[in-house]
């Protein structure tokens, strides 16, 4: 079994499902979007943390240990190129200014902790969230995980962008979740391409097979996600990216593919400009960078595209 590595796991998250979950946000995704929200998430091996706003100026001089020579104190950056991963530099750092993004968890570890949760799960519904990332990278281990968890009755949740391979795992893992959050970012194959480094062929055709051979239910109204059911529901999310995934043509083509599907239940995802400082923190170069949340305004006209169909956990 293939043992992912996380980046981080989050507890009382209200935007990650139904009732109050705990996220499991895996390390490694096959897309490469310019907005990414985890880009720690990305690349599935350990990265070099660097935050530079921490350091306090040890005295009489800096601690960190590099072998390498790739930390220079005086102009207080990393040359990435010249860093071996001896993690030297973590070990020796008293302020936290180097991290490693990633760690691995055996599943037992992982179910003993959520069972710790159990008290917030059972009055909202909730449960655990597995995300990243992309967590259907790892179907065997999600499958494994998931299945643990459906012993202590804690319910399942995936969240996906949707690019994963049909195989027994990835099967067995949809049988055994109660929810599946599939992102759809564009209908045009150029378009996803541009921005997210590869085709939407796969996506699409998995959004379509999941419906067709019959593998989830689609929600008819929000209120059903509350009541449990032997197959998954499936709710589709757009994520809101100013000027990319929210142009007119691609939201109507959307819309217009999710009216194809008998969709009545979706989520919109307003973009979050965190994750913009956290691109830098592992050394990754920016090709979209707005700094700034989506104004009301924006959100509404987004929405507007989306007024036939009714929400998750999305308000303006």
């Amino acid at each position: 079994m293939n043992t992912p590595y996380i980046v981080d796991i989050k507890d009382n998250s209200l935007d990650d499902g139904v009732g109050i979950r705990s996220v499991v946000f895996f390390k490694g995704c096959p897309l490469k979007c310019v907005w990414c929200q985890n880009p720690e998430a990305q690349n599935s091996n350990q990265e070099l943390i660097f935050e530079p706003d921490k350091c306090i100026n040890c005295t009489p001089s800096c601690y960190v240990k590099c072998p390498n020579d790739a930390f220079n104190y005086d102009l207080m950056n990393i040359d990435r190129k010249k860093c071996n991963f001896s993690w030297d530099c973590v070990k020796s750092c008293p302020a936290e200014v180097f991290s490693i993004a990633g760690k691995q968890y055996n599943i037992e570890d992982l179910v003993n902790r959520f069972v710790s949760n159990m008290v917030f799960y059972q009055n909202s519904n909730g449960g655990v969230t597995l995300s990243g990332g992309e967590p259907m990278l790892f179907p065997e281990y999600s499958l494994n995980l998931t299945l643990e968890l459906r012993k202590k009755r804690i319910n399942v949740a995936i969240e996906t962008c949707g690019l994963f391979t049909t195989n027994p795992f990835s099967l067995q893992v949809l049988e055994n979740i109660q929810y599946l959050y599939f992102d759809v970012k564009f209908i045009d194959e150029n378009d996803h391409k541009r921005y997210c480094g590869v085709e939407n062929t796969l996506i699409l055709r998995n959004f379509k097979e999941l419906i067709d051979n019959d593998l989830i239910i689609l929600p008819s109204q929000k209120k059903d996600l509350q009541f449990p059911t032997e197959k998954p529901f499936l709710i589709p999310r757009i994520p809101l990216i100013p000027g990319i995934v929210t142009t007119s043509k691609n939201l109507k083509d959307i819309a217009e593919f999710m009216r194809e599907y008998n969709v009545k239940v979706i989520d919109l995802l307003p973009y979050n400009p965190l994750w913009v400082k956290k691109a830098g923190t592992i050394g990754y170069k920016l090709n979209y960078n707005r700094e700034t949340w989506m104004s009301s305004e924006e959100k509404a006209a987004s929405a507007e595209f989306f007024n036939k169909f009714e929400f998750d956990t999305f308000t303006i």
